[in-house]
Order: C-alpha cells, then sequence, then structure tokens
C-alpha cells in the first residue's frame, strides 16, 4: 500500500498510475514466465477469460488497482491471440489463447 502525503488530485493520480503500470509490467512478466503467446515450444494450449487471467494475478496483486480493463490491455500487448471456443455447454465464448510453457 502506499502512503499519499499530499493529497493534490495530479500527484494522487500520478502515483496511482504509475503503480498501476507497475502492477501491469509485473503481470506480464510472470504470465511471459508460464505462457507464451506463440505455439513454438509450448506443452499445452490453454483457453482463459480475461475474468480468470484476472483471477490468476490476484494472489499477488491486490484486487483494487487492477480490473479487466488491465488484463485485456496486457494480454493484447503481449501478442496473445483470442479465439472462439465451445464450451462443455455448447455455448461459444471468445478466449484468449494462451500456450502453457514447459516447468522451469
Amino acid at each position: 500500500s502506499v502512503l499519499l502525503i499530499t493529497q493534490h488530485p495530479l500527484t494522487d493520480f500520478f502515483i496511482f498510475n504509475t503503480l498501476m503500470n507497475d502492477y501491469k509490467e509485473i503481470l506480464k512478466t510472470l504470465l511471459l514466465r508460464y505462457y507464451s503467446p506463440h505455439p513454438i515450444g509450448v506443452v499445452e494450449k490453454q483457453y482463459k477469460t480475461t475474468s480468470q487471467v484476472l483471477y490468476m494475478a490476484q494472489g499477488i496483486i491486490p484486487s483494487e488497482p487492477i480490473d479487466q480493463h488491465d488484463i485485456y490491455d496486457v494480454l493484447q500487448e503481449l501478442g496473445f491471440t483470442i479465439e472462439l471456443v465451445e464450451m462443455p455447454d455448447n455455448t461459444l465464448v471468445y478466449c484468449w489463447c494462451l500456450y502453457r510453457k514447459a516447468s522451469h
């Protein structure tokens, strides 16, 4: 958590925005440690919704400063693709395609 010493709106926004970008960078690093946006040298193809990826991150990133929009931005910036996937109940849902890397 961050202690804001000033109540100046622009300063508060800058500090909050800096924290948000730090969290996004942490998320990018973690995603690329375990997943690849490309099928080269991977073990398994997985499909995850934006909310599922957000849930994965909530174990290490506070839930307040990050939301599904941030997850979407991160996945898009890293080059993960979206595919239409048939769910067990036969509904079609767009999901992110993540290629699980081999264990380290």
